[in-house]
């Protein structure tokens, strides 16, 4: 099969070649693609250049890692912390076991939010689930380009997919680093 040019190959597995692609190193593993099967073009996107490459055999299924910058809760939000104010959304983990992502339900800005208590929900075609905040405070932002466009999620959970910014009341407590939030998920996984 011709093998897209953006690779590296590794033992066992395919990488985003870091140097060539700005978005974080994701990991990738092949899976026979049904679409070449029944006869239809397949490809895969190159995140730096949004341009595909063609695949003859295979398509490729990508695994986000998570960014070591973030913080974790149990419930599957990261938060990234900015001074006194801190990002909040929903992992790449998250929103792959939900599916694609139908609606979000967000607070209003100069609402308060609290550490391990509702703030909203997210819907998809498999189901519905409540987000939890993993910091207390005051929203400052909501991302009001999910109202009518909540896949952002399911894109770029790390990135366009965030969903408020709070402005915080006291430090965070309770949440993983990169590497525990991984153990994490894979303990759920089993």
């Amino acid at each position: 099969a011709e093998k897209p040019r953006f690779f590296r190959e590794t033992p066992g597995r395919k990488v985003w070649n870091a140097k060539r692609c700005k978005r974080k190193m994701l990991e990738v593993k092949m899976r026979p693609c049904a679409a070449r099967r029944d006869g239809k073009p397949c490809g895969v996107i190159c995140h730096e250049r949004g341009a595909s490459a063609p695949v003859n055999l295979f398509c490729v299924e990508e695994i986000m890692s998570n960014p070591a910058d973030l913080l974790y809760s149990a419930s599957h939000e990261w938060v990234k912390i900015q001074g006194e104010e801190a990002v909040v959304g929903i992992t790449h983990f998250a929103q792959e076991s939900l599916g694609d992502i139908t609606y979000v339900d967000l607070p209003a800005v100069g609402d308060s939010v609290s550490a391990e208590s509702d703030f909203g929900s997210v819907e998809s075609v498999k189901a519905a689930s409540d987000l939890i905040s993993p910091v207390s405070g005051e929203v400052v932002a909501v991302n009001e380009a999910l109202a009518d466009a909540p896949e952002k999620i399911n894109a770029d959970a790390f990135g366009d997919g965030w969903l408020i910014k709070v402005k915080l009341s006291g430090k965070p407590e309770g949440l993983m680093d990169a590497a525990a939030y991984e153990e994490h998920c894979k303990n759920e996984q089993h």
